[in-house]
């Protein structure tokens, strides 16, 4: 019985659908399709902005580096007798001041100088041996050789091998470029290696150009601090023109080079008479206040005007009265507080002048100070 009703009843449904399907009520109307996606309204996605911020500078170079630089560039280029390439070691209003010659200012006029140098000197060579570093400043020692085979140094080329030491403070730029130097060295030395009457061993030979180059870099610590005050007081002292009172500041193996001079000291002895000749030949002999000093590692340096009244007869010269100011660079090497190697820079003409033994248009003008 539950399985024929069931049957029947499927039957039935179906029987029912079709009566709806083909005739009676009206159907009711279709329902509306459905509606169409939304339209994708995301915005497209795009490449991103190009980025026009340019890369950020390489680091500057140490100030020291750039000097090394610039130095290494202008001595290949003496040596190559470029004086424009020399001249762009420079900024165009730099100062070169060389007592008593008259003031380089310029690139161009730096160009010329070394322009006419090469023209004298065809075969020039020029190195340099130290450099001492602080700051913006470097101290460099040098030397020069050749022969005075152009128009001549002194008038007619003489053919004779000249050549000598020298040092200079340079003062560079933020860029690395030389916009002050002062340069010291004896003229009187070339004069006599040009002179055919002058005795071998009465002034300095040529020297062997050294290239080395050898740098050091100033720390700034508390050992550099020590060692200025010691030079402060060593200076100080030697005003006084008391020889037992510099002893202290004096190691006894001293060495000490004048590069206007022949020759090099040698022990406490040779100093105190050669420090007692300058004492007699200008009683009121004095160097403070210095113009600069610096302490960089074991070095001391001091630049400044020697000043004095020569009244006292000097290396077979009578005395003078005359007054003198001469300018100088003193690089010393310092031991324990003790000068152990020193070294004066300076131009002999420059006091020869002033004291009348060259003639000069300005002979009897007050030195320059």
């Amino acid at each position: 019985m539950r399985a024929t009703s069931t049957l029947f009843g499927f039957a039935f449904i179906a029987g029912l659908s079709g009566l709806i399907a083909c005739g009676g009520a009206e159907p009711p109307p279709p329902a509306p399709p459905p509606p169409p996606p939304p339209a994708d309204t995301a915005p497209l996605a795009s490449a991103a902005p190009t980025d026009t911020t340019p890369p950020p500078a390489p680091p500057k170079p140490a100030m020291s580096d750039m000097q090394i630089t610039t130095l290494k560039s202008v001595v290949a280029a003496m040596n190559a007798h470029d004086p424009k390439t020399i001249a762009a070691g420079f900024t165009s209003d730099a100062t070169v001041k060389s007592a008593p010659n008259p003031d380089v200012m310029g690139r161009d006029a730096v160009a010329a100088a070394w322009t006419a140098t090469f023209a004298a000197i065809p075969d020039m060579q020029i190195g340099i041996s130290r450099v001492l570093q602080k700051g913006n400043v470097a101290v460099i020692t040098w030397s020069f050789a050749g022969t005075d085979s152009g128009p001549g140094l002194a008038g007619k080329p003489t053919k004779r091998a000249v050549g000598h030491e020298g040092s200079s403070v340079l003062w560079f730029s933020d860029d690395g470029l030389v916009k002050e130097e002062h340069d010291y060295a004896d003229q009187g030395v070339t004069k006599a290696q040009l002179d055919p009457k002058a005795k071998a061993g009465s002034f300095r030979p040529v020297p062997t150009v050294s290239n080395a180059m050898a740098a050091t870099v100033s720390s700034g610590g508390p050992d550099e601090d020590a060692l200025l005050a010691t030079g402060n007081k060593m200076y100080t002292t030697l005003d006084t023109l008391k020889m037992k009172d510099m002893l202290p500041f004096v190691a006894d193996d001293v060495t000490f080079t004048d590069y206007s001079s022949p020759g090099q000291l040698k022990g406490v002895k040779d100093m105190t008479k050669f420090f007692n000749m300058f004492a007699k030949a200008f009683p009121d002999l004095h160097q403070m206040p210095l113009t600069n000093q610096w302490a960089i590692g074991t070095y001391l340096v001091s630049e400044g005007v020697m000043q004095g009244t020569n009244k006292g007869p000097m290396m077979g010269m009578p005395a003078t009265k005359k007054p003198i100011a001469v300018h100088f660079v003193d690089i010393i090497q310092m031991n324990n507080g003790k000068e152990q190697v020193g070294e004066t820079y300076m131009n002999s003409i420059e006091m020869l002048q002033q004291l009348g033994v060259i003639k000069t248009a300005d002979a009897g003008a007050k030195p320059k100070q």
